[in-house]
C-alpha cells in the first residue's frame, strides 16, 4: 500500500512538473510571437554582441534612438561613404572591365562557347535546363520531353558573356553561392533582349554576325497563349492531373519516376497602364524561358485588374473581349485574365470594405485564379516592374531548390533577418547555429497556437526541437518562397502592421510580414488563404501568405537574393541598419526597423526595394541610356557597353529613353 501511495505521489509530481513546464513553454512561445523574443549574446564572425545603452542619445543603440536621430545617424554615415572613391562602383561596369573571363565552374552541358569573342570576353550559349530525356532524367521523371517552338520556330539558347566586374563580384547582402547561381556570367542588352524585339539605337550593329541575336518577328501576329498550349499538349505525358497526390504535409513525394510539377507565373497589371516596349520584351522572355523552353513546366499569365468602368465584364464575354482589345497588346490577349473588385467582394463578402482594395487584398485575385486554375502546383505572384538580368528559368528553379533543401528547424528565425555573409558566416552551418543560440526552444516549431484555427500543416516529428538535427522538412517543397525577410511586424514601426480583420484582434494574433508581394505560393497555401478569407479572417497583403503559413505550420522561406548598394557599406554597419532588432532581426527595434515609416530611405541605394533608386539607374544604363552621368552612346564609346551579372532589380517603371543629364529619383512621402 505504501509503495502504491509513493507511486501515486511520484506520478502526480511528474505530471504537475510536466504541466508547469508546458505552460511555461507555451507562455514563452506566445511572448515570442507577440514580439518579446528575449535576447542572447551573439558570437557572429565580426563580434556583434548587444550594444549597451550608454553615451548621448545619438550614440545609443539604434533601436533606442528616437526616429529622427536614427535616420539622421544613417544619413550621416551614408553621406560619408558617398565621398569615398568606391561610391557608385556598381554603376558603369561594362564588357571592357570583366575579369575571370576564362574561368567557368559549370558543366559544358550548361555553357557552350559560340566561337565569338568581344574584347577579352567569350560569348556562350547558356542552357540551364535539365538534360531532358537522358537516362538520368528518365529515371526521375515520367513521360518524354518534347521541344517546343517559339514565334520564329526553333528557340535558340540564351547568350551570355563569361566573366564579371570586380565591384559586382560578391554581393554584400544575400548570396549567389547559397542559391547556386553562377555569378561569373555577364549579360549585355543586345545579346540578352535582341531575340525578343530589342533593336537599340540607330546604327547599333553590335555583334550583328551572331546567329539569332536579332529577329524579324511580327509580334502582333504572335499568340503566346497558343504557343504555350501547343507546348503543354506536346508534353502532356510529363504532368499530373489536377489534384496531384501530395504528402500529408503538402510536400511532394519523391517517387521514381515522378510526374512533373507545374507552376503558373502571374504578371500583375491593370487596365489603363501603358505596356512599354521594354515590358513587352520582358514578358516575351518570361514566356520563352519559363514555359516554351521547359516544355510547359511553367505557364505565364497577365493577371489584370479591370478598372475601366465602361466595360461590365462579369458574365459578359463580349465586354470581356472588348476590354482586352482596348487595354492589352494583341500578342498577349490569350494569356490575360481580367478581374474586378466587385468579383472579389462577392467572393469574400465578410471582409470589410476598407480591405476590399488591391493594396490590402492583392492576394484575393491570386486565390481566385487558383480556384479557377487548380491544375498548378505553385503560383508565382510576379511584379511587372521587376527585371531579372539573367535566365528566368535558372533563377526560379534555384529559388525552388533552395526552399526545398531548408530544414524547418529555426527556419522562421533565419528568415526574419537580411542575410549578410560577412556577418552571419556560412548559411547552412555557422549562421544556422548562431540563430539557434539566440532563440533555443523559443523558436517556432510547427504551427503556432491561434484560437479557432485548426492547423492543416504537418506536426513536428519530435516534441522537442532540440531532438531534431536539422532534418525535418529537408526535401519538402516550400509552401511560400519570398525574396525579402519574413519579419514580425508587431516589433516594427511598419505602418500597416495592425491592418487586419477577424481572428482574435491585432493584440492577440501572431503574424509575419514581407515588404513586397513578389513570391511563390503552393496550391495548398492559397487554398487555406481562400478558406480563411471566407471565414472573415484577413491581414493586409504583405502579411497574408506568411501569416497563414505561420498559423497552419506550412513551410515558409526567405531566399536571400543577391543585393548591392550604391556605396560600399561595412558589413557591420549594414547589419546595424537593416537588422536593428535586439536579436539582430530586420523587424525588431520598433521605428529602427528599415520597414518602418520614415526609415525606408535606407533602401534607396539598394538593388531591390520599391523605394530604391539604383534599379532604375542600372536598367537605364543597361539599355544604353544616360542616367546620373553614366551611360549613353558617347559614354559607351569610351567605357564600353554595360554588362550586368544575374541580378533581380525592382522597381523598373515607365521605361523610355530619358532626356540628357537625366537623374533617377524616388521621392519619399516624408
Amino acid at each position: 500500500m505504501l509503495r502504491l501511495r509513493t507511486s501515486i505521489v511520484l506520478a502526480t509530481f511528474l505530471i504537475a512538473t510536466y504541466i508547469s513546464f508546458s505552460r511555461s513553454s507555451i507562455r514563452s512561445n506566445v511572448q515570442l510571437f507577440q514580439g518579446n523574443s528575449g535576447s542572447a549574446n551573439l558570437d557572429w564572425a565580426l563580434d556583434l554582441g548587444h550594444r549597451k545603452s550608454t553615451g548621448p542619445p545619438e550614440q545609443r543603440p539604434i533601436e533606442e534612438q528616437q526616429p529622427e536621430n536614427q535616420y539622421k545617424t544613417y544619413e550621416e554615415e551614408h553621406e560619408a561613404l558617398k565621398s569615398k572613391t568606391s561610391a557608385g562602383s556598381i554603376f558603369g561596369n561594362t564588357l571592357n572591365n570583366l575579369v575571370d573571363t576564362d574561368e567557368q565552374l559549370v558543366s559544358s552541358a550548361t555553357l557552350r562557347p559560340t566561337g565569338y569573342r568581344f574584347e577579352n570576353a567569350t560569348l556562350y550559349e547558356f542552357n540551364p535546363y535539365p538534360e531532358y530525356n537522358s537516362a538520368a532524367w528518365k529515371a526521375q521523371n515520367q513521360g518524354k520531353y518534347v521541344e517546343c517552338d517559339g514565334p520564329a520556330g526553333r528557340i535558340p539558347d540564351m547568350l551570355a558573356f563569361s566573366g564579371h566586374s570586380k565591384p559586382l563580384a560578391d554581393p554584400p547582402m544575400g548570396s549567389n553561392q547559397d542559391l547556386d547561381i553562377n555569378s561569373n556570367l555577364c549579360f549585355e542588352r543586345k545579346t540578352r533582349l535582341g531575340p525578343y524585339g530589342y533593336v537599340g539605337e540607330d546604327g547599333d550593329t553590335f555583334m550583328k554576325e551572331v546567329k539569332g541575336i536579332s529577329t524579324n518577328v511580327n509580334w502582333d501576329k504572335v499568340s503566346w497563349g497558343k504557343l504555350q498550349k501547343q507546348c503543354i499538349d506536346k508534353n502532356a505525358g510529363r504532368y499530373s492531373e489536377a489534384g496531384a497526390d501530395k504528402s500529408k504535409g503538402g510536400a511532394r513525394k519523391q517517387q521514381k519516376p515522378k510526374r512533373g510539377t507545374r507552376t503558373a507565373l502571374l504578371l500583375r497589371g491593370y487596365t489603363g497602364m501603358v505596356i512599354t516596349d521594354d515590358e513587352k520584351q520582358t514578358i516575351r522572355t518570361l514566356v520563352t524561358e519559363l514555359s516554351l523552353k521547359s516544355g510547359g513546366e511553367y505557364e505565364v499569365f497577365l493577371l489584370v485588374q479591370q478598372k475601366d468602368d465602361s466595360f461590365k465584364i462579369e458574365n459578359n464575354q463580349t465586354a470581356y473581349q472588348e476590354a482586352l482589345k482596348k487595354h492589352i497588346p494583341q500578342e498577349f490577349w490569350d494569356i490575360s485574365v481580367l478581374w474586378t473588385d466587385s468579383e472579389m467582394q462577392n467572393l469574400y463578402p465578410t471582409i470589410p470594405g476598407e480591405f476590399q482594395n488591391v493594396h490590402r487584398s492583392q492576394w484575393f485575385s491570386v486565390q481566385k485564379f487558383a480556384q479557377d486554375y487548380p491544375h498548378f502546383d505553385f503560383y508565382w505572384n510576379w511584379e511587372l516592374d521587376s527585371r531579372y538580368t539573367g535566365h528566368h528559368y535558372d533563377f526560379l528553379e534555384k529559388l525552388g531548390r533552395f526552399g526545398a533543401k531548408q530544414p524547418r528547424k529555426g527556419l522562421w528565425e533565419r528568415s526574419n533577418r537580411y542575410y549578410i555573409p560577412k556577418v552571419h558566416g556560412a548559411y547552412d552551418t555557422y549562421f544556422r547555429k548562431q540563430v539557434e543560440k539566440i532563440y533555443g526552444r523559443l523558436a517556432v516549431w510547427g504551427a503556432v497556437a491561434v484560437r479557432k484555427i485548426t492547423p492543416k500543416g504537418p506536426s513536428p516529428p519530435t516534441w522537442y526541437q532540440s531532438s531534431d538535427d536539422y532534418a525535418w522538412g529537408v526535401g519538402d517543397d516550400a509552401d511560400y518562397i519570398t525574396v525579402a525577410p519574413i519579419y514580425n511586424p508587431q516589433t516594427s514601426g511598419w505602418i500597416d502592421r495592425d491592418a487586419m480583420t477577424g481572428y482574435e484582434g491585432a493584440a492577440k494574433t501572431p503574424r509575419r510580414a514581407t515588404i513586397g508581394t513578389q513570391s511563390r505560393c503552393s496550391r495548398k497555401l492559397l487554398q487555406i488563404m481562400h478558406e480563411e478569407n471566407q471565414r472573415g479572417n484577413h491581414v493586409s497583403s504583405e502579411m497574408t501568405p506568411q501569416t497563414v503559413a505561420l498559423h497552419h505550420g506550412l513551410k515558409a522561406v526567405y531566399a536571400p537574393i543577391p543585393m548591392w548598394f550604391d556605396v560600399e557599406w561595412d558589413a557591420r554597419s549594414l547589419d546595424k541598419w537593416f537588422n536593428p532588432g535586439k536579436d539582430r532581426d530586420s523587424g525588431g527595434g520598433g521605428d529602427a526597423s528599415p520597414f518602418s515609416w520614415g526609415g525606408e530611405g535606407k533602401f534607396s541605394g539598394s538593388t531591390w526595394y520599391y523605394r530604391a533608386i539604383s534599379p532604375m539607374r542600372l536598367w537605364n544604363n543597361f539599355l544604353g541610356w544616360e542616367d546620373t552621368a553614366v551611360g549613353g552612346s558617347e559614354w559607351e564609346k569610351t567605357h564600353g557597353r554595360t554588362c550586368l551579372p544575374p541580378m533581380l532589380l525592382h522597381p523598373i517603371k515607365d521605361v523610355q529613353k530619358p532626356p540628357p543629364n537625366f537623374v533617377s529619383t524616388s521621392p519619399l512621402p516624408y
